[in-house]
C-alpha cells in the first residue's frame, strides 16, 4: 500500500492503490523448440551479438503475451545481458496475478510450439 509523507505524520494515498513490484522471468529456454534437448544458452550473450533469429523469437513472445491479454517487458530494456529475460510488472490482487501468470504460460507454449515448426 503506497503512502504519501506528509508533515510530522504518514497518509495512506488511496486504499485501492497497490504498489508496484516485479518479478524477473528467465524463458531463455522457451527461444529454442521443445525438442531441442540441450540449447546453447551461449548463444543468447551477449545481447546485442544475439543471432536475429533468437531476437525474433522474443519479440514474438511478447507479442503472443499482448494478443493474450497481458503485457511483460523484454530484459533488455533494462539492461540483462542475454536475451530470454522477462520484466513482468504487477500491481493487482493475487487472483488478476495467477490469470495473467496463466496466460504468459500459454503465451510461452504457444511461442515454443511455432519453434517446433521451423
Amino acid at each position: 500500500m503506497p503512502f504519501l509523507p506528509t508533515p510530522g505524520r504518514v497518509q495512506r494515498a488511496d486504499r485501492r492503490s497497490n504498489a508496484g513490484v516485479y518479478i524477473w522471468a528467465d524463458f531463455r529456454r522457451f527461444l529454442f523448440a521443445e525438442s531441442d534437448t540441450h540449447p546453447d544458452f551461449s548463444s543468447l550473450k551477449p545481447a546485442s551479438e544475439a543471432p536475429a533469429a533468437l531476437r525474433a523469437r522474443e519479440a514474438r513472445i511478447v507479442a503472443l503475451c499482448a494478443s493474450n491479454g497481458v503485457m511483460i517487458a523484454y530484459g533488455t530494456n533494462f539492461f540483462t545481458e542475454e536475451l530470454g529475460w522477462f520484466r513482468i510488472t504487477f500491481t493487482t490482487r493475487r487472483e488478476a496475478l495467477l490469470v495473467g501468470l496463466e496466460r504468459v504460460w500459454k503465451s510461452v507454449q504457444e511461442a515454443q510450439a511455432e519453434w517446433a515448426d521451423d
